[in-house]
């Protein structure tokens, strides 16, 4: 089957690909001439040029393109130089050279549209990488690039375990994975470290980042609020027992349970303290990738598919929610009444907030009075006084009460059906995610902005693969082990040619640099530690570390990498660094402690010249061991996985 849908797609797709190319042409023509007027913060005439199905569905005048037909097409009309309305108004006409793009990229949509969708040819019970390294392979010669070869063993395995451990392998992995003989060895290892302890933790402390953020440098706010450590040890448990990432996020916006590990959800909203504002620019950039905080005083000046109602209508689905405290320490309560409430535009006018939702959708908005769990009579008939706002604000702390009130109708809940269950871009946004962690930048980028204006690079792959995620249980495990068995993952670091491919064609596996925990966990075990079985380092205060190196190094996902000062320096002057280098040479020749700290540090033999210089700096002077490897670690080298 597999090669089957393989030969279809050689044979049926070549008029997709030609339509993009066209498009990318077409595209800096109108973004020079036209976008100024036709896109951003003017739509003049209600017609959007920075999209194709924008250009589709036209303005105030009708469509302004019919697809295959440039002579029918009123785009076309008005780039004539003799027409009624000729465009653009002022400055310079567009020169025939450029019309002539227009004219074929419209010819060219009227091919793609007689070629099989991607969605026909490629079902959903093809495996995930074949489909990866078609679709990736495919924009490889849209984009005529020479695709890296695979990365060695010793590349891969290194690679590995930093994705999905966290961490360099010790020396003893290596060696372990490196002497296996097996065609099946690379996968072997992926599955092995996607059931090691590790994992769960590493992943833990990813997503914390993801779904809480950093703040100061620092952990995220579950971290300094949790005293009791919950909302960690829920993130080990969802990685380690591949719970569902649907579920995932019915813990996460419920925000319910009492007992047992899901209750540590709880923080992701508990966390924000009552500020349902703040709540909304948590949960749409890390569920579902997106960045709406432009549209808090009014439509998203850049992306129109964002407005002002979609913002403070998510408000309004949590404007019920509030702390309380349990003698199980704080949870999430919801009101079955009140939260209704208008915002303003700039221009003064005054909406009320309907429970809108980014999709198009409105939630049915129901107040009856009835709960599931009762709040406290004490809270009732304080909502009952006419000074409740004025008491509020005397009272110090949450509300007492036994258990969080849960209304019978949830506007969280009604939340959460929809993110869930009809918004394709909850997948979507968790599968750009995985990509980018793991090869270094998303399908989308940034990660957080699936949008109108950040196209895919791959637009086909990203919708089969969150239409595949869904389809099969939102099993993340699965979702990572296929990612990492395709060919886009085992590439190699080093181009084929002299300059590098552009990093959206993923033909060159990129340099990613390390977390600030993948950093000095790696720094430990390059510096003679050994992880136990569950990952800790034995008498080593990891919380200690890990403050030091989050205050420095950059934040996951960055936009772009600007390594700062103190990163350089940090590895030359920190105190810490006499602690992570234990690592014995007493008795070991030269040569042995160069093979021994390259394969400790940067999981590799020293090529000739690099034996060379390391003999001549170690010979005769055991006492430079430490040193040696010291700079190996402090080196650009260690400091990325590639």
């Amino acid at each position: 089957m597999t090669r089957i849908c393989c030969l279809l797609l050689t044979c049926c797709l070549p008029n997709a690909v030609l339509a993009g190319k066209a498009w990318d042409a077409a595209w800096e023509v109108l973004s020079e001439h036209c976008t100024r007027c036709h896109g951003g913060v003017k739509h003049k005439g209600g017609l959007d040029l920075r999209a194709v199905p924008n250009i589709l569905r036209g303005g105030e005048s009708g469509p302004a393109v019919v697809a295959g037909k440039p002579t029918e097409s009123l785009l076309m009309e008005v780039l004539q130089p003799d027409a009624d309305t000729s465009m653009p108004p002022k400055g310079e006409r567009l020169a025939e050279s450029e019309v002539a793009t227009i004219s074929t990229w419209i010819t060219s949509l009227g091919e793609e549209s007689n070629a099989p969708s991607v969605a026909a040819i490629l079902p959903l019970e093809m495996p995930p990488h074949v489909v990866i390294d078609f679709l990736v392979a495919r924009g490889w010669a849209s984009r005529e690039v020479t695709p890296s070869k695979l990365v060695d063993d010793a590349g891969f395995v290194r690679r590995a375990y930093l994705d999905l451990l966290g961490r360099i392998p010790t020396v003893a992995e290596r060696h372990r994975f490196l002497a296996e003989v097996s065609s099946y060895k690379r996968l072997r290892l992926i599955n092995d470290l996607l059931d090691h302890p590790e994992f769960a933790r590493n992943f833990a402390e990813i997503f914390d980042t993801v779904l809480m953020g950093r703040r100061h440098g620092l952990a995220g706010r579950g971290r300094a609020l949790d005293r009791g450590g919950d909302w960690h040890e829920y993130l080990k448990w969802v990685f380690a027992s591949n719970r569902r990432w649907d579920d995932v996020a019915y813990d996460l916006l419920g925000a319910r349970a009492t007992t047992g590990k899901e209750r540590g959800a709880r923080w992701f909203l508990v966390g924000h303290k009552d500020n349902h504002e703040d709540m909304v620019r948590q949960v749409a950039p890390s569920l579902l990738g997106k960045q709406i905080a432009c549209a808090q005083c009014h439509n998203h000046p850049l992306i129109p598919e964002i407005e002002q109602r979609h913002y403070w209508g998510l408000v309004a689905f949590f404007k019920r929610s509030f702390n309380v405290e349990t003698p199980n320490g704080l949870a999430l309560g919801e009101a079955a009444t009140g939260g209704q409430f208008e915002f303003s535009s700039l221009e003064g006018d005054s909406f009320k907030a309907e429970l809108a939702f980014l999709s198009g959708k409105t939630a049915e908005d129901i107040t009856n009075e009835a709960y599931r769990v009762m709040p406290s009579k004490e809270y009732l008939d304080r909502l009952t006084k006419k000074d409740k706002d004025k008491a509020r604000k005397k009272r110090k702390g949450p509300p007492k009460m036994e258990m969080a009130p849960i209304p019978v109708v949830s506007r969280r809940g009604a939340l959460a059906e929809m993110v869930i269950e009809s918004y394709p871009e909850f997948a979507k946004a968790f599968v750009n995610r995985i990509w980018a962690l793991l090869l270094g930048r998303g399908l989308v980028h940034p990660v957080d902005h699936l949008d109108s204006i950040h196209p895919p690079s791959h637009p086909e792959l990203l919708e089969w693969l969150g239409k595949d995620f869904a389809s099969k249980g939102y099993n993340v495990k699965r979702l990572i082990c296929e990612i990492m068995t395709s060919r886009a993952y085992q590439i190699d670091s080093l181009p084929m040619g002299a300059e590098r491919p552009p990093p959206e064609a993923f033909a060159c596996a990129m340099m990613k640099p390390l977390s600030a925990e993948a950093l000095y966990r790696s720094a430990l075990v390059a510096g003679g530690h050994e992880p136990d079985g569950e990952g800790n380092f034995p008498g080593i205060d990891e919380e200690r570390y890990r403050h030091a190196f989050a205050r420095v190094y950059s934040d996951l996902f960055p936009e772009t990498y600007s390594p700062s000062a103190a990163e350089g320096l940090f590895f030359s002057n920190n105190p810490l660094m006499n602690e992570v280098l234990v690592r014995d040479f007493e008795g070991r020749a030269p040569h042995e402690v160069s093979e021994i700290a390259f394969a400790s540090a940067l999981g590799r033999e020293p090529d000739e010249e690099e034996r060379a210089a390391s003999l001549a700096y170690l010979n005769g002077e055991p006492e430079r061991s430490a040193s040696f490897l010291w700079a190996l670690i402090a080196g650009s080298e260690f400091r990325f996985n590639h």
